[in-house]
């Protein structure tokens, strides 16, 4: 519950374990909560760089911070994080959205033009066969076919044996479908990384750090893509994508928040309280209209209310929006 501002499993219990019995030393919290005393020393210590506790390990004594002070500061403290990322990243979406539309009007030295999908697989392809590095991608639509994940296996096979770093992020939606999670597995036992948002702004491919690939019209990437090769407008994408992945969740865990809200359904809130239909939300987030439903009446449920109306109302109220 704790693990979105700063704490780890065990040290979220050793702290509620300390304030619950402040006279206990190492060795007592060690015994109680089953850990070796080096990990309850190194937890003790990670308690006290968040200001939680103040502690002396010639005395033996611990003392608390009151949680509703050291806590709520965490959590402050996590929000502006947030806050100050989400302005980054939409500065940085805006930026690489300007290059892309600049950039597709013209081919020059620094951007290849690609006005077709089947000119995108290829030249996807190429790059695939080619990448000495990293490959980091960016897979926002939902899962992809079994005969299309089976076509990509020995291109990443040969990256991955190569020692080429993978990093993608899917959309959580993903998680839900058999073969994906089939070949996401596969991905990580070589070596890969996958990560998962709600929602992605656009597809994108950077390979070797050099070079990305943007969709030349994000709503209609059937259009084509603009392949940048300018050191300005490949660092943009670059940090777009690192921005997303500091904020995706590793694929295959469920974290909740503060307020006990996945990263979906935090979403799917952000995206009714803007206006969204189901069905736009449903777009969004790559799910089904019955998904979307199914989502909505959880929150009423987490909420405590009858209707969706007083659902938004208790929402704007615990500050969830």
């Amino acid at each position: 519950m704790f693990e979105v501002i700063g704490l780890t499993a065990t040290s979220g219990v050793l702290y509620q374990t300390i304030f619950e019995r402040p006279d206990w030393g190492v060795a007592q919290l060690a015994e109680h909560l089953g850990l070796p005393e080096t990990l309850v020393r190194a937890d003790l210590d990670r308690l006290a760089e968040l200001h939680l506790l103040t502690f002396d390990p010639r005395a033996g004594s611990i003392e608390v911070v009151d949680p509703g002070i050291g806590l709520r500061s965490l959590l402050l403290r996590r929000e502006t994080d947030l806050i100050n990322r989400q302005r980054e990243l939409d500065g940085a979406r805006a930026a690489i959205n300007n290059l892309a539309s600049e950039l597709s009007h013209k081919e020059t030295g620094d951007s290849e033009h690609l006005d077709s999908l089947v000119a995108v697989r290829v030249r996807l392809r190429e790059l695939a066969s080619n990448v000495s590095e990293s490959c980091w991608s960016m897979l926002p639509g939902g899962p992809q076919s079994a005969d299309a994940l089976e076509a990509s296996r020995p291109l990443d096979k040969a990256a991955l044996d190569r020692g080429v770093s993978l990093r993608t992020i899917y959309q959580s939606s993903c998680t839900n479908d058999a073969a994906t999670r089939a070949y996401v597995e596969w991905l990580t036992s070589h070596g890969a990384e996958n990560r998962t948002l709600p929602t992605l702004p656009l597809p994108l491919v950077i390979v070797d750090e050099k070079l990305a690939l943007v969709p030349i019209d994000v709503d209609e990437s059937q259009r084509g893509a603009t392949v940048l090769n300018s050191p300005g407008a490949v660092a943009v994408a670059r940090v777009l994508f690192e921005l997303l992945w500091e904020m995706a969740t590793p694929w295959g865990e469920h974290r909740h928040d503060a307020d006990g809200l996945t990263v979906q359904e935090r979403e799917l809130l952000r995206l009714l309280s803007n206006g969204m239909t189901d069905e736009a939300a449903g777009r969004a987030l790559s799910i089904s209209l019955r998904s979307v439903r199914r989502l909505a009446a959880g929150l009423m449920v987490k909420l405590n209310a009858r209707s969706r109306f007083e659902a938004g109302v208790r929402a704007a109220q615990n500050e969830w929006l």
